[in-house]
């Protein structure tokens, strides 16, 4: 009996803890506001997207469906008026202004196609990612979908015909080779003119050949020397920037896999006769053949 006297104290502050534990807990998610919704194109889920709120440093990212969900501690910014933005590669981002208050909010985004991709995020030549129309200079970009559909040896080739005043020059016969690169215009007679070579943010002296095109997943060009301000003398002659496949642009839970096959033939249906007359006399025991007149004897 005493001792049922002495655990009816014990049970009654385990019970009180676990209450005040309970209220705690639902006075924090009160405090919090809670922002979800979907983000589409043409009425298709766009999967991958990023959705945020930049000035507080919180979003999510958008899953296979193109749904979003994120949470916000209002007591951060109570009262506060903030934008949340959706942004997905090759769409226009779009902007809606919000009030961070208590509770849950459902925004939904309708992003549209960006053809000029003027709102597009570079990162070659500024110190942050930059939206195309705030750079001070121009940013060739050449992503993923023009690599495949005309792949080259090696990453520098890929460039040709895709980037307006980038020459692809062959200095050597050699197989494996990696190929020259002048942006522009050559700016020495004697020396090589290359720029600079950056691959995922790390610059390479190492040949390009070594690089499987389709492991590329976006290259940025600087033509001349606009980017000099950053990176120095090294980019007097330009900047080339490599970006690897990541997944980064995937949605959670998506799993994406690239197959590339090819078949090819080689044939020669006809062969051009060859010449074999020449100037010297065969001669043969018992006969004597002259090759220039065709004559045997």
């Amino acid at each position: 009996m005493l001792q049922d006297r002495a655990l009816i104290p014990r049970l009654l502050g385990v019970a009180g803890a676990v209450a005040a534990m309970t209220l705690l807990a639902g006075t924090a998610w009160a405090q919090t506001a809670v922002y979800s919704g979907r983000v589409t194109s043409a009425g298709r889920p766009l999967g991958g997207a990023s959705v945020g709120i930049p000035s507080l440093g919180v979003g999510a990212v958008t899953s296979v469906d193109g749904r979003y969900n994120f949470t916000v501690e209002v007591s951060r910014a109570s009262g506060r008026s903030v934008n949340l933005i959706a942004r997905y590669i090759g769409y226009k981002p779009k902007s809606l202004p919000i009030v961070i208050t208590i509770g849950r909010v459902e925004k939904d985004f309708d992003l549209e196609k960006d053809v000029l991709n003027l709102d597009q995020i570079v990162v070659t030549g500024v110190s942050d990612a930059t939206s195309q129309k705030k750079t001070a200079f121009s940013v060739a970009v050449v992503d993923a979908t023009a690599l495949k559909d005309a792949p080259g040896t090696s990453p520098l080739a890929s460039l040709s015909g895709k980037v307006a005043g980038a020459s692809v020059v062959t200095v050597s016969g050699q197989p494996g080779a990696a190929p020259a690169i002048r942006l522009r215009s050559p700016a020495s007679i004697t020396g090589r003119t290359d720029p600079l070579i950056i691959i995922d943010g790390t610059i390479s002296r190492l040949s390009m050949a070594d690089i499987a095109s389709e492991d590329i997943e976006r290259v940025e060009v600087i033509k001349g020397a606009a980017a000099s301000s950053l990176y120095g003398s090294d980019a007097a002659n330009g900047v080339v920037q490599i970006f690897t496949k990541r997944g980064a642009s995937l949605a959670e839970g998506q799993s994406y896999f690239t197959l590339r096959n090819e078949f090819g033939q080689n044939n020669l249906p006809r062969t051009l006769p060859n010449n074999l007359s020449h100037a010297y006399k065969i001669l043969i025991p018992g006969i004597s053949i002259a090759m220039r007149t065709g004559i045997v004897c």
